[in-house]
């Protein structure tokens, strides 16, 4: 999936943050709910981002904490064993 990320050297941190909060959960198997959960995280870390967070286990951390609390399958996703 592609995301407006800014075409920066810090690009590489918003896709390894983006990348870590994927590896947490264990992601449906169903391609729109994973594409759902992707695109959530993702806004959530440019939120971040927008917010002067440049720490990609900061990102990580925050996105995961919303699709938790916030996004449709947050209740059902559980972490990776």
């Amino acid at each position: 999936m592609s995301f407006p990320w800014p075409v920066t050297d810090d690009e590489l941190i918003l896709n390894e943050a983006l990348a870590i909060t994927l590896r947490y959960f264990d992601l449906p198997s169903n391609e729109d709910q994973y594409a759902g959960v992707e695109t959530f995280a993702g806004e959530a870390i440019m939120n971040e981002w927008r917010r002067g967070v440049r720490n990609k286990i900061a990102l990580a951390n925050k996105a995961i904490a919303e699709v938790e609390a916030h996004h449709p399958l947050g209740s059902k996703l559980s972490p990776t064993p």
